[in-house]
């Protein structure tokens, strides 16, 4: 079975061995592969062996840290994408294979100080790599609808594929972009390689609760324009905040230049990250109790003109031990929704996993 953004198993091990060549390994390494599985691994020594034999093991399905594995992979193929259905073709990248969903195989990270490698995360359970021409449809754009607090227009017209990359445009006059991505979780890990074009309009990195009850459901904004391109704030919203703000904390950093954001959310712990350090760090987790799922949005506040942009070029979910999984959702490919009042039927509603993330034989 394939998870629609894992990469596969091929895919993972042929960019070990790419990794294992650039170092110039005394000898070769002699793979077998057949089927779903690895019939015969023969490694002589390398500077690099250690490292292979982990990302083995994490394929095999074992657990890295204290990060409960992820699906396996399984028969290599990649989905091949029109908005809003899910078609399995053949493997892609030259006949390696790649995620399925339409997402491609991932390319070098645009981000190399990540909090997931500082920190050991292991393989994410869920994975973006924005490599095809068409949106992975577990993400979904909202609108065509008004924008933050009632401003602007919000449509997935201004959401651009390409380079590796997608981009949420603001043309500067009051089109923007947002999408939300499923399933969630309570509790969990999420990590974004972002840059911005200006920084002057309004970007933000968030969690937002599946049930669309803001704000008795909190909030959990991980990375939020403050002023312009070099300062980021984390806001914590406690769902039992009268004022639903009950946490936060700055960073200087240059936001037009590729930034790894992060988060990780416990039952007893909320940590902000930005390029793998801690800028918040609360023992608590917000008195949020139920799934959130990941938004990124670019918001129009009219003072603001002249074009801008959110980049992005993966983004990767991760669960905890305590983590639950969403039970609502949308279906690959439907529109979403920051009206919730206006736009009822784009609202998240009961669903299972495999309805928000079909998988293929």
């Amino acid at each position: 079975m394939i998870n629609h953004d894992r990469p596969t198993f091929k895919s993972r091990v042929r960019a070990q061995v790419a990794s294992l060549k650039r170092v110039k390994p005394r000898v070769a390494v002699i793979l077998a592969v057949a089927g779903v599985g690895l019939l015969g691994v023969v490694l002589t020594l390398t500077s690099n062996a250690a490292t292979f034999s982990a990302a083995i093991e994490a394929e095999a399905g074992q657990k890295s840290g204290n990060v409960a594995a992820g699906p396996t992979a399984g028969a290599s193929g990649n989905a091949s994408v029109a908005f809003g259905t899910v078609n399995t073709g053949g493997g892609g990248g030259g006949g390696t294979g790649g995620p399925a969903g339409g997402d491609g195989p991932a390319d070098p990270s645009d981000c190399t100080q990540t909090a997931s490698a500082k920190f050991n995360w292991g393989e994410p359970q869920y994975q973006s790599n924005f490599n095809t021409a068409t949106l992975d449809p577990t993400w979904h754009p909202y609108g065509p609808e008004p924008g933050h607090d009632k401003k602007g227009t919000r449509t997935p017209e201004q959401i651009q594929m390409g380079d590796g990359n997608v981009t949420l445009n603001s043309d500067g006059k009051g089109k923007t972009a947002a999408m939300k991505w499923f399933p969630g979780q309570q509790y969990g890990r999420w990590e974004v390689c972002m840059k911005v074009k200006t920084g002057e309009q309004h970007y933000v990195l968030l969690t937002w609760p599946d049930a669309e009850n803001w704000p008795q459901g909190g909030e959990l904004d991980f990375a939020e324009e403050s002023g312009g391109p070099n300062k980021q704030t984390f806001f914590l919203h406690c769902a039992s905040n009268q004022n639903n703000n009950c946490e936060s904390a700055s960073v200087s950093n240059d936001a037009r230049q590729w930034t790894a954001y992060a988060l990780e959310w416990t039952p007893t712990r909320t940590i902000g990250y930005v390029n793998g350090k801690a800028f918040l760090d609360v023992p608590h987790d917000g008195q949020i109790k139920a799934p959130m799922n990941l938004c990124i949005q670019l918001d129009w506040f009219q003072k603001q003109t002249g074009p801008d942009a959110m980049i992005v070029d993966w983004a990767k979910q991760w669960p905890v031990s305590a983590s639950k999984p969403s039970t609502l959702g949308l279906k690959p490919g439907e529109p979403a929704t920051g009206q919730p009042g206006d736009y009822p039927d784009r609202k998240p509603r009961a669903m299972t996993i495999q309805d928000m993330r079909p998988i293929t034989q």
